[in-house]
């Protein structure tokens, strides 16, 4: 079987074979060193300090979001979230708060769009005290802005807890670096094992705020699963087999190539995936064309051209000179060069292909300066990167 969904993933062979295997007894020296190494090379993955605890819970990432949230906060608290919708993990977060009495205040980003430097300012000295994200949004596409939300949060003092579940060994992430008190991740995403395991890495500041708080809950109190794990084990029963997979991909990774190499492996095959979808697309319009072919050389090359030249000639050469040309506008100008040249071409070519393409063409430069007036603009640091070249 082969699995191509965003989680769980595909299992080596390796992490297979120990699946196959009869669950051991835990409350052993041999399974203590297991777990006291996998704890190690977690944190070593994360970039957390040398101090950092990590909690190992038998449950879904939601158990962990929910154990990060009623161990690291009290209503004594404000925390900042940010929470696209209903339909999202970070709308999780949000219902966590509300469920246990935490004061809050939710962030609502753009559809499909990342918190901005000008969004978050409006919070600036405003008495917060944590912030709650999860850094890579599944529910709407989105990888947040993950150092724009650090410098916010270092400013203003606040406990940053990041729900990295989907993003953790795939895309770059560093604890310290970036002043992270809590990094939630799971079993069944690039650490490709089943799913039923979760993580909490925290810093030596987590770990001092979660035994001082008393939190009404027995299972998710990580002052147990702190004090159990400085023997390698667990409170309660855990998922062995699985703890036992995840220390076998964990070495694996370590002993293959560097973490940065890993991280840089998942977004080119990201980039791939990408590809191979706009491809496939290509493909089946290249197949209306075969089946449907134009009488004149001169058509079906007005075809092609005005698609291409229509999707991508207007947000390249303003994207050359202006620095306010936006994303939504690129995906506006790809639909209307794309979508005028297929749709003409399925209703029999009533403009001539060659025109169609020339409209497609100067059409782009209006769709994507209008567009650009009416939609979120890329964060001033990135526009000031992008036009370096030019100084």
């Amino acid at each position: 079987m082969l699995n191509f969904t965003v989680g769980p993933v595909m299992s080596g062979d390796a992490v297979c074979a120990i699946g196959a295997e009869q669950v051991p007894y835990f409350r052993t020296p041999e399974f203590s060193a297991i777990m006291l190494e996998n704890e190690r090379l977690i944190k070593k993955f994360a970039g957390a300090d040398e101090n950092a605890r990590v909690c190992f819970l038998t449950g879904s990432g939601t158990a962990s979001m929910e154990a990060a949230v009623i161990n690291i906060f009290t209503p004594e608290d404000r925390v900042l979230v940010i929470d696209p919708g209903s339909f999202s993990f970070g709308h999780r977060f949000a219902e966590m708060l509300e469920i246990h009495g935490i004061p809050h205040t939710v962030i609502k980003p753009d559809f499909a769009c990342g918190v901005t430097e000008k969004q978050l300012a409006e919070y600036d000295g405003k008495g917060y005290t944590g912030f709650l994200v999860n850094l890579d949004e599944t529910s709407v596409g989105v990888l947040y802005d993950i150092r724009l939300i650090s410098d916010f949060c270092r400013r203003n003092g606040l406990f940053l807890v990041v729900d990295s579940i989907s993003s953790f060994l795939c895309d770059p992430f560093d604890m310290k670096e970036l002043n992270v008190q809590v990094m939630i991740t799971g079993s069944q995403k690039a650490l490709a094992c089943p799913p039923g395991v979760s993580l909490i890495v925290l810093s030596p500041d987590a770990v001092e705020r979660v035994y001082s708080n008393n939190p009404q809950t027995m299972y998710l109190d990580l002052k147990l699963a702190l004090k159990n794990g400085e023997r390698g084990q667990t409170p309660f029963t855990c998922a062995v087999g699985i703890l036992r997979q995840i220390n076998q991909r964990l070495k694996e990774i370590d002993a293959a190539v560097s973490v940065d190499d890993i991280v840089s492996e998942k977004i080119e095959r990201r980039k791939v995936v990408v590809m191979r979808v706009l491809i496939m697309f290509f493909i089946a319009i290249s197949l209306l064309i075969a089946l449907n072919p134009p009488t004149f050389i001169a058509q079906l090359m007005g075809i092609s051209w005005g698609a291409l030249a229509g999707a991508f000639l207007a947000p390249f050469m303003l994207g050359l000179y202006s620095r306010s040309v936006t994303t939504a506008s690129v995906w506006a100008c790809f639909i209307w060069g794309v979508g005028l040249t297929v749709v003409n071409m399925l209703m029999g070519n009533p403009i001539n292909p060659i025109n169609c393409g020339a409209i497609a063409m100067v059409g782009g430069f209006p769709v994507v300066w209008i567009v650009s007036l009416f939609t979120k603009k890329l964060p001033k640091s990135t526009v000031d990167t992008i036009f370096e070249c030019y100084k």
